[in-house]
C-alpha cells in the first residue's frame, strides 16, 4: 500500500513539474517574440530616423515654385543639415513685393519624424535675437513652412511650400 501510495505521489509530482517546465517554455517563448519585435521596430525606427535626416538635408526654396494658385508673398531659401533629429542651417528671405530680404540668419531645431520645429535667430550686437519660429513638416516630396510664431513681422511667410533644389548651393 505505500509503494502504491508512493507512485500516485511520484506521479503527481511529475505531473506538476510538467506543468511548470511547460509554463516556463510559454513564458520564454512569448519574451523571445517581444524581444525580437522590439528589435525590430527599432531598428526600423532609426532607419527611418536617418532617412528622415537624409531628406531634411539639403537646400530648399519656393524661387520658382509653379504649382501653388497663390503667389508666394516671399521667397524663401533654407540651406540645412539634419542629424539624429537636430537641425540645423541658413536661411535667406525676401518679400516680393518690396525690396525687405534678411540673408545669412541661423536656423536651428529639432526634428521629430517629418516634421522639423525650428527657430531662426540672427546675433545683432554681440546679442542672439530670437526672430522667427516655423515649423517645417515633408510631405510628398515638398516641405511645408507654417509659421508659429506670435509676433507680426513682414520678412517671413505665414506659409510656404518649398521643394529641395538639386545640386545648388544658396
Amino acid at each position: 500500500m505505500i509503494i502504491a501510495i508512493s507512485s500516485v505521489h511520484q506521479n503527481v509530482v511529475l505531473k506538476g513539474m510538467k506543468d511548470i517546465l511547460e509554463s516556463i517554455s510559454y513564458v520564454v517563448a512569448i519574451i523571445g517574440g517581444v524581444a525580437g519585435a522590439i528589435f525590430y521596430f527599432q531598428k526600423k525606427h532609426n532607419f527611418s530616423s536617418v532617412n528622415f535626416d537624409t531628406q531634411f538635408t539639403g537646400n530648399l526654396g519656393n524661387e520658382g515654385n509653379i504649382g501653388d494658385d497663390v503667389a508666394p508673398s516671399h521667397y524663401v531659401e533654407l540651406e540645412l543639415t539634419a542629424t539624429n533629429g537636430t537641425v540645423s542651417g541658413i536661411a535667406n528671405t525676401r518679400r516680393l513685393t518690396s525690396e525687405t530680404q534678411w540673408s545669412g540668419l541661423s536656423v536651428a531645431g529639432k526634428r521629430k519624424s517629418n516634421v522639423a520645429y525650428l527657430d531662426i535667430t540672427h546675433v545683432r550686437g554681440g546679442r542672439v535675437i530670437y526672430v522667427h519660429k516655423f515649423t517645417l513638416t515633408l510631405k510628398n516630396n515638398n516641405f511645408y513652412w507654417k509659421k508659429i510664431s506670435t509676433e507680426d513681422n513682414d520678412f517671413f511667410p505665414e506659409t510656404a511650400t518649398l521643394f529641395k533644389y538639386v545640386n545648388q548651393t544658396l
